[in-house]
């Protein structure tokens, strides 16, 4: 549904290794805990119509979301919180 990730690099992994303490830390959860909530982030994410390109843009353009673009602090955020899940009316 969205790019995959092909190349795992130092910035990426730094990302995901953030996003993780986030999310485990802060709720105090174990590594089965925090892995079942990335689960559920990722299928959040798949019922997005703008995050996964089921949308147009601007121009009619078609934009996805990456997992670069899922995992920055700002996005990640507001991807939790439903932000990108207000579909047009």
């Amino acid at each position: 549904m969205l790019p995959q990730v092909v190349v795992v690099n130092p910035s990426r992994n730094a990302h995901l290794s953030s996003r993780w303490r986030e999310v485990v830390t802060t709720d105090k959860m174990d590594e089965d805990a925090g892995l079942e909530w990335f689960a559920w982030y990722w299928q959040h994410v798949s019922k997005s119509k703008f995050l996964t390109g089921r949308t147009n843009g601007h121009g009619g353009r078609v934009w996805k979301a990456d997992f670069d673009w899922l995992l920055k602090p700002a996005n990640f955020a507001k991807t939790v919180e439903g932000n990108y899940h207000k579909e047009a009316a």
